[in-house]
């Protein structure tokens, strides 16, 4: 976790002020109004690819963990296929109408098996 805290202060030190002016409203609004709002913002280059899937799998590890609810109910997915399936065009962390990368998947899948083995 400490990588992942280095890379988000870097990250936010090269940051627009209007992040900023954005950030409380973050606080109390639901997920699709928090996509929406994103919109508005310009994209941060340093968020390559591969930084997007080391912060969604770091955070990802931390919510499925043995001990929760959310953990056990991955670990009781069994060996099933896991697709983040939507019908809103993300072909990066799912698929739509069958096609994309499915990155999301891939990592719960990869939580799942490390759950299994106790990690």
């Amino acid at each position: 976790m400490k990588g992942l805290n280095i890379l988000l202060w870097k990250t936010h030190t090269k940051l627009p002020r209007q992040y900023d002016e954005y950030r409380h409203q973050y606080k109390t609004i639901t997920p699709s109004q928090a996509k929406r709002l994103s919109k508005k913002l310009p994209v941060i280059p340093v968020w390559s690819d591969e930084v997007k899937i080391y912060v969604m799998q770091s955070l990802l590890y931390q919510k499925f963990t043995p001990e929760n609810e959310l953990g056990r109910q991955l670990m009781g997915t069994g060996d099933a296929i896991l697709i983040e399936g939507n019908t809103w065009g993300d072909v990066f962390w799912g698929k739509c109408d069958g096609v994309g990368k499915n990155i999301l998947g891939l990592i719960l899948t990869n939580r799942r098996n490390t759950l299994k083995c106790g990690v």
